[in-house]
């Protein structure tokens, strides 16, 4: 099975099954353990209380099969702050990035966490404030 996480009102990848994110949660009791070859949750991140996102990287762990792979992504408040002070992007723009997700990370942030439940880290992506940190489960 494809897992693709969204956001309300958000299409999920064509061929993926959608989850969507509600309320610091998202409903996986559909997808069984060990079941998922692949989960894009690329915008998650930003839907969760930064103190929940451990409970979202076990929860999502636990639906990888052996040699799944999953990538987790939000906004990175390092960068979108850096962006701000050096007039990157306005004030404005910072504004309602902030104002549309519940909380930001970091991407060394997100691959610890993924560490921590035995994921392998293959990769990370940074484009603009957006990170994108690629595992897979051994």
């Amino acid at each position: 099975m494809k897992l693709h996480i969204v956001k309300p009102n958000q299409e999920a990848v064509e061929n993926y099954e959608k989850a969507i994110v509600f309320n610091n949660d998202v409903n996986l009791s559909e997808v069984s353990d060990n079941e998922c070859e692949v989960i894009m949750a690329n915008d998650a991140v930003d839907e969760f209380d930064i103190n929940k996102v451990g409970e979202l990287v076990q929860k999502l762990r636990q639906k990888l099969r052996m040699g799944g792979k999953l990538v987790l992504g939000g906004t990175d408040i390092r960068i979108l702050c850096k962006s701000i002070i050096n007039d990157q992007i306005s004030e404005k723009e910072g504004s309602s990035i902030i104002g549309s997700i519940k909380s930001a990370s970091n991407a060394a942030l997100i691959k610890q966490a993924l560490e921590s439940v035995g994921l392998n880290v293959l990769s990370t992506q940074i484009t603009g404030v957006h990170y994108e940190v690629s595992a897979e489960r051994k």
